[in-house]
């Protein structure tokens, strides 16, 4: 009898395992792949339109988490990688000069809390954007959702997050230059086509009317971030190149 329950209890815990697995690690795994496949111009149009059929506003807010979180763990590599070369190129000079070379990194920890105070600024400033992309696109005739504009939105926020991986590339000598030129022509990409490409699938809409609503929005933003890093550097004494990010 006690064999019996013992079994009943274990395939209960399996069945209840297996719908976890597809009611969550099986949605990650499509969007993860979704992410991937927007990065290829000939498969955007059918990826964007399968995940418009199982847009889960559910998983949307796990997603940009995820995208958060590694862009984050890659800027934090990505400097630590930096200041590693840093040191490296010092000491050698160093040593082929004869000389004690000054390094100041007085501000690197004003630097730092700078670098990663941006990361829930820009996730307020992309909620903001996707919000009023949804009101100005309804407003002009768009029929979708708030909940498919956000999943699909967080599947591009997911691909920019894979494409900051350039950001580790960035410090190298001979390979940086190349990392950047990838990195600008990728943000692009995504920024200026894929992203204006989903909104026009959610909508209804031309690409040019997506694409109008975006880059005003777009430019917008831009000029706020730009504003407010100033305001961020000033108060923490660190002096930016052009003001920016």
């Amino acid at each position: 009898m006690k064999s019996g329950r013992k079994q009943e209890s274990n395939q209960e815990k399996f069945h209840k395992l297996a719908r976890w697995w597809d009611g969550t690690a099986t949605p990650f795994a499509r969007s993860w792949e979704s992410a991937k496949n927007l990065f290829y111009h000939d498969k955007v149009a059918s990826t964007l339109d399968g995940a418009l059929k199982r847009a889960d506003a559910r998983h949307t807010a796990y997603i940009f988490a995820l995208a958060a979180l590694m862009t984050f763990i890659i800027s934090v590599i990505a400097t630590l990688e930096s200041l590693e070369i840093t040191k490296y190129t010092v000491d050698i000079l160093e040593e082929i000069s004869g000389t004690t070379l000054q390094t100041d990194f007085g501000n690197l920890g004003a630097l730092i809390v700078f670098q990663y105070t941006t990361v829930p600024i820009t996730l307020v400033f992309i909620a903001i954007h996707e919000l009023l992309v949804y009101r100005i696109a309804r407003l002009t005739g768009g029929k979708g959702t708030f909940g498919q504009q956000f999943y699909l939105s967080s599947l591009v926020s997911l691909a920019m997050a894979f494409l900051s991986a350039l950001y580790l590339f960035m410090a190298l000598p001979c390979i940086g230059i190349l990392a950047l030129l990838g990195l600008v022509i990728g943000s692009a990409y995504l920024v200026l086509y894929v992203s204006p490409k989903a909104y026009a699938r959610v909508h209804g809409i031309s690409y040019v009317h997506a694409f109008a609503i975006n880059i005003v929005l777009l430019i917008l933003r831009m000029a706020a971030l730009y504003f407010i890093s100033n305001a961020m550097a000033g108060l923490l004494g660190i002096q930016l190149v052009g003001g920016s990010f």
